[in-house]
């Protein structure tokens, strides 16, 4: 954080294995496209703290190991999933705040969230009351109006943003989704928060900025640091 400047970077949706499949790295690529910029011209972008919104996992078991056997997740799959966390180069893992998906998740009858804790977060989960709702599960494009509904609404005095996803295969077979992201920018005692998209590939509109998907929301309170 810098001159009363606090960037929160939203993403989530990885299924790091379903796109690894596939020859992608969903996770480690949006990563290094943050801090060096993407390999098709988009830029790099500054943030403080990062916050991934679950399922970091997808359904396709990595090596000999079957998700079946226990209905967790491998310990193959931890792996790779800290191996794309290692793409960090200018930030700390503890950066990046991660919350458990359903993929990611431990079934009933097996010790708590027993996977995420060993290859995610030893200290669980980060909850917390706050103003603006952060989701994601949305596998679509960013101009989706599902319900009459965009990807930023408002309603009872809650402004919720859906992140979408960062995976491109984690869909039907014959679809794909497009992999993009949100950067939350807030400012020192304004009550004004800058959120903008970005497009981790060219699939939909050229890699980097999405300016039709950008909004300026209010918030309850100004920004206090």
């Amino acid at each position: 954080m810098s001159d009363g400047v606090f960037r929160l970077w939203a993403a989530g949706c990885s299924h790091v294995d379903t796109d690894l499949y596939f020859g992608r790295d969903s996770l480690g690529q949006a990563i290094r496209q943050s801090e060096r910029g993407g390999e098709e011209g988009g830029p790099a972008y500054d943030w403080d703290i990062a916050l991934h919104l679950g399922d970091l996992v997808g359904c396709l078991p990595l090596e000999e190991e079957t998700r079946a056997a226990s209905g967790a997740p491998t310990d193959a799959q931890g792996r790779e999933v800290v191996r794309q966390f290692s793409a960090l180069q200018d930030h700390r893992r503890e950066d990046i705040y991660n919350l458990a998906g359903n993929h990611d998740a431990s079934p009933p009858g097996q010790p708590c969230q027993w996977w995420f804790r060993k290859w995610i977060d030893p200290m669980g989960e980060h909850p917390g009351a706050i103003d603006t709702w952060l989701g994601g599960h949305t596998h679509t494009h960013p101009d989706d109006r599902t319900g009459g509904r965009s990807h930023i609404e408002r309603k009872w005095d809650v402004t919720f943003i859906n992140a979408a996803a960062l995976t491109r295969h984690h869909v039907n077979v014959e679809a794909f989704s497009v992999p993009m992201s949100r950067l939350l920018t807030f400012t020192e005692g304004r009550k004004q928060v800058r959120v903008q998209c970005y497009l981790h590939t060219s699939d939909y509109a050229p890699q980097g900025w999405y300016n039709r998907a950008e909004r300026i929301l209010r918030m309850t309170k100004p920004y206090a640091a």
